[in-house]
């Protein structure tokens, strides 16, 4: 039992130090006084050229809702020597006594998907660009959204993906993070992006890449530097609600303060929003200098070899086998009374791998979509009976671990690393 809770710990560590250290950031810089001011910046995002910031101050008196009536979009623009022009929110009808930020753009910078809904109602807005005046914005509804409390969105370029943050009906904790997608034409009612993301802190200030295969996002529940920090997850099994354990951005973007609105542009270049310069928050910019630290073939080979060991070692486990109601998501009674058997018997901290039966979903897309939904039924009752979900490894697909497994297409397994 103690070379294998060794084997694991080597393995787990090591793939999270590999994730971790995967993306390396030069030292972060402030702008300068004709972007950042006395007032609060928050939520930097670049047009698609590049040439110019959209940005949010608060409680500035030029505000058009004054210094505490409201937050206000505003923009700055790259000049040919690489300097940021004087900001300004003289931007007509996107700005009002409410709060306005840009939270996407689309079109090569023509549309721009706005904050506000403008009319008092649960969505968001956009704009188009027209005679280099920007139109009234028009509403886009989103059904499901809360009224309460203060909503977050980023909409991917091609309009087919909006982020959410906000407290829904099933919030883990004080702010979730939400996916609504485009289907027919109309939005569909967010859905939580499960307790891997999640936790019973606040997750805010979403941002996904161009790919749609990470998201960036600041939260004070997940380990960190300070009061938020930046991290980042990936999609697995091309679901919106399985994800790996995210990994802290590092010390380069993360502080001891608050740390959020991350955006990432073509060429590397990222901006966020900190206060770590004490007082308001304002917006710095770095750039991704590096995909691979020092040592990173030999620490994947050992990764590998290590795996392999495990796998060697598998047998000395216990598997909890989750069985599920015959194609579909709901766990069965007698897998109910297995997840909570597995948890009275090991406790809240114990670490284990969920996994499922490689060949009965091979070349079956239904069935690892139907999967993936089970997977993500497992971790929300864990989490609801006290689990810590960090703790969770999921195998993915095609692993050696799954190969070795034999099973029925309603089974999940537990497997408990002794």
């Amino acid at each position: 039992m103690r070379v294998y809770l060794i084997v694991y710990i080597l393995l787990f560590g090591f793939y999270h130090h590999l994730n971790a250290q995967a993306v390396q950031f030069a030292e972060p810089e402030k702008l300068g006084g004709n972007v950042n001011s006395e007032a609060e910046e928050m939520s930097p995002m670049l047009s698609p050229d590049g040439k110019t910031l959209y940005f949010s101050r608060a409680f500035d008196e030029t505000n058009v809702g004054g210094k505490y009536g409201g937050i206000d979009i505003w923009l700055t623009h790259k000049t040919e020597g690489g300097e940021w022009t004087d900001a300004t929110n003289n931007l007509g009808n996107l700005n009002n006594k409410d709060n306005n930020a840009v939270i996407g753009i689309k079109g090569g910078g023509i549309v721009l998907y706005l904050l506000n809904s403008y009319n008092r109602k649960s969505g968001i807005s956009f704009t188009k660009l027209v005679n280099n005046e920007w139109i009234k914005p028009e509403f886009i509804e989103i059904p499901g959204l809360s009224k309460d409390g203060f909503v977050g969105f980023y909409v991917s370029p091609d309009y087919e993906v909006i982020l959410i943050s906000f407290v829904g009906p099933d919030t883990h904790g004080k702010e979730d993070l939400y996916v609504s997608l485009k289907k027919d034409g109309e939005w569909t009612k967010p859905v939580n992006l499960g307790a891997t993301v999640n936790t019973s802190g606040y997750e805010i200030s979403p941002f996904l890449s161009h790919d749609k295969k990470r998201i960036y996002f600041a939260s004070d529940g997940h380990q960190g530097y300070g009061d938020a920090d930046i991290f980042m997850s990936e999609r697995l099994y091309n679901s919106w609600t399985i994800w790996t354990i995210p990994q802290n951005l590092g010390s380069k973007i993360n502080s001891e303060k608050f740390d959020a609105y991350f955006s990432i542009t073509k060429d590397s270049t990222v901006f966020f929003t900190s206060n770590r310069g004490g007082g308001y928050a304002d917006i710095y910019q770095s750039k991704i200098v590096s995909k691979k630290n020092e040592g990173y073939a030999d620490m994947k080979q050992l990764l590998k070899e290590t795996q392999g060991l495990l796998n060697q070692l598998k047998a000395d486990n216990e598997v909890y086998s989750v069985e599920f109601v015959d194609n579909a998501a709901e766990i069965s009674e007698d897998g109910q009374e297995k997840i909570e058997e597995f948890i009275s018997s090991y406790g809240e901290q114990q670490k284990f791998i969920l996994t499922f039966d490689a060949k009965q979903v091979e070349r079956n897309n239904s069935l690892k979509l139907l999967n993936n939904k089970r997977q993500s039924a497992v971790m929300n009752l864990l989490i609801s009976k006290g689990y810590d979900i960090n703790n969770l490894v999921i195998e993915k697909e095609g692993s050696d671990m799954q190969s070795q497994l034999n099973g029925d297409k309603n089974t999940l397994y537990i497997i408990h690393l002794k």
